[in-house]
């Protein structure tokens, strides 16, 4: 079974993705903009393995520098976007990711995430 693990910087937030300007409508934020790029390119030096069918993905993120709680898998859908932009999958729906995980560890720095080829 084909695997890859990548280190990823620490996602926006779903909520901080997007924002609505008036007489435009929805438009990416320079946050999301400025994490996608430099996730991009910790990506591609990292040369991940592109897998072409179903795959379940495994997150692990480390901590936030704030104390507050935080909702995990609001930052799920910025790697999901990433993963597709630079063809490592082919889409985030439910036949291409059939099943995911989500933790939280002390020892990772941003997000650690590994891709497996489903069975």
């Amino acid at each position: 079974m084909t695997q890859c693990t990548l280190r990823l910087p620490t996602p926006p937030s779903v909520n901080a993705m997007y924002r609505n300007l008036s007489g435009v409508g929805r438009v990416k934020t320079t946050k999301y903009k400025d994490w996608a790029q430099e996730a991009g390119w910790m990506l591609n030096s990292q040369r991940p393995h592109k897998f072409p069918g179903p795959v379940s993905i495994s997150y692990v993120f480390g901590p936030k520098t704030h104390s507050r709680a935080w909702d995990l898998s609001n930052h799920l859908k910025a790697v999901e976007d990433l993963l597709v932009t630079h063809c490592i999958i082919s889409d985030d729906n439910n036949t291409i990711i059939t099943g995911f995980s989500v933790a939280q560890s002390p020892d990772v720095e941003g997000l650690q995430l590994t891709i497996k080829e489903a069975a």
